[in-house]
């Protein structure tokens, strides 16, 4: 039975906890909410420790969510995130020989902790108390009425949030309101100008066209015999030239070089305008085949459509007799959505696995599992073998590398597909 005590001591600033949510996070506020989401991430996945980035990941934004209660403009929460990130690795390096009954080690502790009672400091402006008036920019700057509250998280600390302020809230929502129509009051008089232009264009080109009915009546009451000179019907060459007015070039070789050296598609098109304009297809007077950066990357998906239809093909051909796979992680940016609707792009920690069929050396693909482990990674695996309609009967053999992962006798990743397989 575990003590108070002994899990204090577990960790240099003390034991884990969460935000309270009344005041500002301070540097040991930080660390023991990164403490408390590191050890329920372990619980989850069953004693595996979870990556510092992901962890650290959950902590900015709960940092993030603290400050913005307080209404106080922040920085990003990548910005955030490197924030905390330094803050773990330079409390890591205390940590390592805390324990040391060194009086050198001892003084480096003691100091550590005394810087770690400062504010874990992340908004835009950082003008106060230090300069006696704020010089950010308007965006940046903080409200006067939270200007005290932040002095004093920086300094004494005796303030806390508190709740929602009705009064004030109905003030910012009468301002929002008078704000949002003045925007429309300038987008009705931008409409109502417009369409007086478009009027008085009509009516100039309505009293140009009576004025040339009016002088060829004139002409045919002069003159019985004269008739108005009937419109030209377009000629073949002009429909076709308007028909080909358009660039229909198929680019399989541009893509498929594009996809080797893993070129932009704005840097690509632009290359491959270059050659056509040195080659004399592309000219001033006629810049028909120019190459667009979207009309590349149309392209572009079409070739990778059309390659990966023809492995599959090519693998439904064929009897798939040994699969190999191998993973790592990468860093990798995704889409993250938030309680508010909105959509921000985060950098997180992903496994990447890529497959192989053998005989043939045929490119499969790759799959990211959910979570980390044995079973999910062969779920995903047989998952994605189901969905590309590959016959796995006649499978002899499945190829890894040594991770534990892999080949366990009991839970690994070859094991687990055997059993689902129903043979060895």
């Amino acid at each position: 039975m575990k003590t108070r005590k002994q899990e204090d001591s577990a960790y240099m600033l003390g034991a884990s906890r969460d935000f309270s949510g009344r005041v500002l996070p301070t540097c040991e506020d930080v660390m023991r909410c990164y403490y408390l989401v590191q050890a329920d991430t372990k619980a989850q996945r069953s004693g595996y420790d979870p990556p510092m980035q992901e962890v650290a990941q959950v902590v900015a934004d709960k940092v993030q969510q603290v400050w913005t209660s307080a209404s106080i403009p922040v920085i990003s929460n990548r910005g955030i995130l490197q924030a905390v990130l330094r803050l773990v690795e330079k409390c890591r390096k205390v940590e390592k020989s805390w324990k040391k009954p060194s009086k050198t080690v001892q003084e480096g502790v003691d100091q550590f902790r005394a810087q770690s009672q400062q504010l874990f400091d992340v908004a835009q402006c950082k003008c106060l108390p230090s300069k006696p008036l704020c010089v950010c920019s308007p965006k940046d700057a903080i409200n006067d009425v939270e200007v005290p509250f932040l002095v004093d998280q920086r300094t004494d600390r005796r303030m806390v949030i508190g709740g929602v302020d009705n009064k004030a809230t109905k003030v910012l929502r009468r301002s929002d309101e008078k704000a949002e129509k003045k925007v429309a009051e300038l987008r009705e008089a931008e409409e109502r100008a417009a369409a007086t232009n478009f009027a008085s264009c009509l009516g100039k080109k309505l009293q140009a066209l009576c004025s040339k009915e009016v002088a060829t009546a004139e002409a045919a009451s002069a003159d019985p015999e004269w008739r108005p000179l009937s419109p030209s019907r377009p000629s073949s060459s002009c429909s076709s030239t308007s028909s080909s007015s358009r660039n229909t070039l198929e680019l399989p070789t541009a893509c498929r070089m594009a996809e080797r050296y893993n070129l932009p598609s704005g840097a690509a098109a632009a290359f491959a305008t270059a050659v056509l304009e040195d080659v004399g297809a592309v000219k001033p007077e006629d810049t028909t085949l120019v190459v667009d950066r979207r009309k590349f990357s149309r392209q572009r998906q079409k070739f990778r459509s059309e390659t990966r239809e023809q492995e599959l093909q090519q693998l439904r051909e064929t009897e798939l007799l040994g699969l190999y796979f191998d993973g790592r992680q990468d860093k990798t940016k995704v889409r993250e959505e938030l309680a508010n609707g909105k959509v921000r792009i985060v950098s997180g920690t992903e496994e990447h696995v890529v497959l192989l069929a053998q005989p043939g050396d045929l490119y499969l693909g790759h799959v990211s599992p959910p979570t980390h482990g044995a079973e999910s990674l062969a779920k995903t695996l047989l998952v994605f073998l189901d969905d590309a309609n590959v016959d796995t009967t006649p499978l002899r053999c499945v190829g890894c590398d040594g991770c534990t992962t892999n080949p366990g006798c009991w839970g690994g990743v070859v094991r687990l597909m055997e059993e689902s397989l129903g043979r060895p």
